[in-house]
């Protein structure tokens, strides 16, 4: 029987949109795409994890299929739970996902994006009789389905860490450096993608789903550092994931009790709980209130 092949993975059909989410994620800085970014290759490779990656010498981007599964099934499960929570008109309490025919088979789902983003696993393809990727949104979605809703806040996702890893490329990072300029380096890099795609943007829905994308990117950031800890006793050369995820979510646009705070808190929890982190306070007054704990507790987490 003949191993899967990744790129026959439904994630595919996202691919031809991925490039140009760094222009669909901020339109009106189209020009400057073009000015700064134009001689740079983006290249697909087939690795876990956090293997999006820039090369400065190569002008090079470096795109994780199984980076860009993961970032659409955590933007689905997401979306979902979000709407159930808001036709609930509430932001905690316990949600089944057996009790729904729409969340039924995330369980299944969820463990296979997660599974497939370890290092030391082979390729399995995706799971049959689950929610897969349809495309982003169209000018005639009117009544988008949640698969085409995840299709566009993955590719904000996907925004977000691809013009984190342009600006190592402006910025001319390369070579071996000391641990903490890496993490100086990092924390730049956060912000120059953060605030290319926000501090621009259109007040009300544009930037609620700008937002959303950025928070999809650093949970599963945090996500993907829960599945492989760092080995003890090495230091970081990346900031921590809860001060990168507080840290850009910070931004004055995306300030205050929003819609991007409770959604990020959801699926911090999520991974949380995927890790075995229990989290027993439950009396948030805010979704800023349980972001902010859900934060503490990956910092106990991981060290």
């Amino acid at each position: 029987m003949n191993a899967p092949n990744p790129f026959d993975s439904p994630a595919c059909t996202l691919l031809d949109h991925t490039a140009d989410a760094i222009v669909t994620i901020a339109p009106e800085r189209r020009n400057d795409v073009q000015r700064l970014f134009g001689a740079v290759r983006f290249v697909v490779t087939e690795r876990g994890g956090t293997a999006f990656s820039a090369s400065a010498v190569a002008s090079e981007v470096q795109v994780s299929l199984r980076g860009l599964e993961f970032l659409w099934v955590l933007s689905y499960t997401s979306w979902v739970m979000h709407r159930h929570y808001a036709a609930r008109k509430q932001s905690r309490g316990v949600l089944r996902f057996s009790d729904h025919a729409d969340t039924a088979a995330l369980p299944t789902l969820l463990g296979w994006a997660h599974e497939n983003q370890l290092a030391n696993r082979a390729y399995t393809a995706w799971p049959d009789k689950t929610p897969r990727p349809s495309g982003p949104l169209t000018v005639t979605s009117s009544q988008p389905s949640d698969e085409r809703v995840a299709s566009e806040l993955a590719l904000c996702a996907v925004a977000w860490i691809l013009h984190h890893e342009l600006a190592h490329i402006v910025a001319g990072d390369g070579g071996a450096v000391a641990p903490d300029v890496q993490i100086l380096r990092e924390k730049q890099a956060d912000q120059v993608a953060t605030c290319w795609i926000l501090d621009d943007a259109p007040p009300g829905p544009a930037t609620v789903k700008r937002g959303l994308g950025i928070a999809m990117a650093t949970v599963a950031l945090a996500g993907w550092e829960l599945l492989e800890p760092p080995m003890p006793g090495v230091p970081r050369d990346h900031p921590h994931p809860a001060d990168r995820l507080w840290g850009v979510l910070s931004h004055p646009a995306l300030k205050g009790d929003s819609v991007v705070h409770l959604v990020a808190a959801l699926t911090l929890k999520l991974e949380l709980d995927h890790a075995g982190t229990v989290v027993v306070r439950d009396d948030f007054a805010s979704a800023d209130d349980a972001l902010s704990e859900y934060c503490v507790a990956l910092k106990k987490a991981l060290p």
